[in-house]
């Protein structure tokens, strides 16, 4: 047998030998990283106010513990109902609260305190509400307090929204003078 080919199966022995482990060190090393990246500086740390995504529901809560997998949120009274109950939330599904007095939106601008009227389909009807906008994100996001509109409408509204948040696009608005 030729001297280059023994040396040849010598090394893939060994390669053989030790990719495996090589590989398993490889990926503990990068989890750990991960983890402890996570760990130390998270994107919401404890106590901070934030928005959490409920479908098309957007609640306020605060961060109470920030775990490797993802965030403990505690919600106040304020926030009902509460349509979703995840224990933990992903940071994609969460953002800073950020409250503002007024936005512009589709060239309108949009100030806490002013009407808007709005229309929500209920049994395949459009029925009319008029509503106040109580709070506005820097996001986007409107708190609305219902105050006039038909009884089945404001019930529909309260059921699935109640005291959280909305984005403008859930139902297209109408500003009222």
């Amino acid at each position: 047998m030729n001297v280059a080919v023994v040396e040849k199966r010598g090394l893939e022995k060994l390669s053989e030998k030790w990719m495996i482990p090589l590989g398993v060190g490889l990926l503990m090393v990068m989890g750990l990283v991960v983890y402890l990246g996570f760990k130390s500086d998270p994107t919401y740390p404890v106590g901070s106010r934030v928005i959490a995504q409920c479908k098309q529901t957007y609640m306020l809560g605060k961060v109470k513990r920030v775990r490797a997998s993802g965030y403990e949120i505690k919600f106040g009274s304020e926030t009902q109902p509460i349509l979703c109950t995840p224990y933990l939330w992903k940071s994609r599904y969460l953002e800073p609260y950020e409250p503002v007095t007024e936005i512009r939106h589709g060239g309108v601008l949009y100030k806490v305190g002013d009407r808007v009227a709005m229309e929500v389909k209920v049994d395949k009807r459009r029925l009319h509400l008029l509503a106040e906008i109580s709070d506005i994100t820097a996001n986007g996001r409107l708190k609305l307090r219902p105050i006039d509109g038909e009884p089945l409408a404001i019930g529909f509204f309260q059921q699935n929204v109640g005291r959280n948040y909305i984005d403008f696009s859930r139902y297209p608005l109408r500003k009222r003078g």
